[in-house]
Parts: C-alpha cells; sequence; structure tokens
C-alpha cells in the first residue's frame, strides 16, 4: 500500500474513533505479537486523563514527537483497564459502537495481516 493510500486510511479509521465520542466503543485490532485484542474503549475520557496544554513543555514536546514519529498509533482510554492506552489503526479489524458495526476491514486485509505477525 502505498504512503498516501496508508494515511488516507488511518485519517478515515481515525474519524470513525473520534467521532463516537463518549459512547462505549469496541475495537478489535491485532497486537504486535500478532494476538487478536479486543479492546473496550471510551475516547472523550482520554482528554480528562492527559493534562494537555496544562502539561509541562518537555511532556509535550514528547507527545509531539510521538505523534510525528508514529502515525498509525491512536491514543484512547481503556475502559477494562482504567488507562491510556494505543491502537495500531493498521491492525483494526472491526469497530463497533451505537450498537452496530462502524468498521470491518476486508478478510484478505486480516488474512495478509495475520500472515505478517507469524
Amino acid at each position: 500500500m502505498n504512503t498516501t493510500r496508508r494515511n488516507q486510511y488511518r485519517q478515515a479509521l481515525r474519524r470513525v474513533l473520534e467521532g463516537t465520542g463518549a459512547k462505549f466503543t469496541i475495537v478489535q485490532f491485532i497486537k504486535q505479537d500478532g494476538s487478536l485484542r479486543t479492546m473496550l474503549i471510551q475516547h472523550a475520557a482520554a482528554k480528562f486523563r492527559v493534562k494537555g496544554e496544562a502539561a509541562p513543555e518537555h511532556k509535550r514536546r514528547a507527545a509531539e514527537t510521538r505523534a510525528y514519529n508514529h502515525p498509525e498509533l491512536f491514543n484512547t482510554y481503556d475502559v477494562d483497564r482504567n488507562a491510556i492506552r494505543s491502537v495500531n489503526l493498521d491492525t483494526v479489524i472491526t469497530i463497533r459502537s451505537f450498537g452496530r458495526d462502524l468498521y470491518s476491514a476486508p478478510q484478505l486485509y486480516i488474512e495478509s495481516m495475520l500472515e505478517v505477525a507469524s
């Protein structure tokens, strides 16, 4: 997948996840070790747990650097673990919220991701 297309794909998934706001959302993705992970998230809750502009300068710079170096990561709030976690947008399989599927990756894409991970 070329870079432009990959960035468009990531932005589309980012918009879907950000659009869920305070609603509970289930995200299923493939972890770096190749295992399947299902995470219950509430994206709007993340902003209350991160200092943002009130954070010290070095932490704001670190967050900007991380966002620049890892555009595939989406930071959100994991309800089950009560912590901020990252989801790799390149490995998302499904996004479910509002009682319906908001996104489902094509089967060939899932199979290729599983093949690469193993």
